[in-house]
């Protein structure tokens, strides 16, 4: 068939076309969503170190730590902890990193007393909320030491570790893998359980975090435009290479 101008034309293929433009739709819109996934993956993390602030600062020696509580009389009562004094930290506990704080039940300054008594089981608790996490990406990790030694640690009540002998002078590995059926689309505890030898220089001191994706993450509005320059991107290709 010969045009207007008596060039000839070259026949549509309307099936062609349908299929390449189904194509390049495909494959933009796979680009697009690739890059809202990606968007929408936000991390989220709490800190349950011992012996700090909400902004992660070192508490002062004597003062209380509100998100951890401990119990010397068995669990019965717990009360909140406050940070070692200067005179209850002795052989080797002062070699923890800086990001934390050894905490215990109560003391003065000056003397090296607690209130653990000796060879009974005390109980030292942080609760954190995980209803904004998505469990299957969330893990438990970090460090901690217990003076005089660990009875055990337990995540809603499943052992994590059992117990182990004159903890207070090495880190020692705390770890919840992610995915772990322990965790709790809520509320979460964890307990490390411990005991003195003579009720003087006891404490705990955790440095750890617990990680995972947000489970509420939405892309922000550069992330969409992202998307329909993508797609944008694409078609041109396509229409010049065509």
């Amino acid at each position: 068939m010969t045009g207007k101008l008596g060039v000839a034309e070259r026949p549509i293929n309307r099936l062609g076309v349908n299929m390449n433009f189904k194509k390049i739709v495909y494959q933009a819109s796979w680009l697009a969503a690739s890059v809202l996934t990606a968007a929408s993956v936000q991390a989220a993390s709490l800190s349950l170190n011992t012996g700090v602030d909400a902004g992660g600062a070192v508490l002062a020696e004597g003062a209380a730590d509100v998100t951890w509580t401990i119990s010397v009389d068995g669990g019965v009562t717990f009360t909140t902890s406050q940070v070692n004094y200067a005179a209850q930290i002795c052989c080797d506990m002062g070699t923890v990193a800086s990001t934390a704080a050894w905490v215990t039940d109560s003391g003065v300054a000056g003397s090296s007393a607690t209130g653990w008594g000796s060879g009974g089981t005390v109980f030292l608790r942080t609760t954190f909320d995980l209803s904004a996490f998505d469990l299957s990406s969330t893990a438990l990790s970090g460090t901690w030491r217990v003076a005089d030694s660990l009875v055990g640690i337990y995540l809603n009540g499943v052992e994590l570790q059992d117990a182990i002998d004159n903890t207070w002078d090495t880190d020692r590995p705390i770890s919840a893998l992610a995915g772990n059926p322990a965790f709790n689309q809520g509320l979460n505890t964890v307990e490390f359980r411990a005991n003195s030898g003579n009720s003087r220089w006891d404490g705990l001191w955790v440095d750890a975090t617990v990680r995972g994706a947000d489970r509420f993450a939405v892309p922000e509005p550069t992330s969409a435009l992202l998307s329909l320059a993508a797609l944008g991107a694409l078609a041109l290709t396509r229409r010049r290479g065509s």
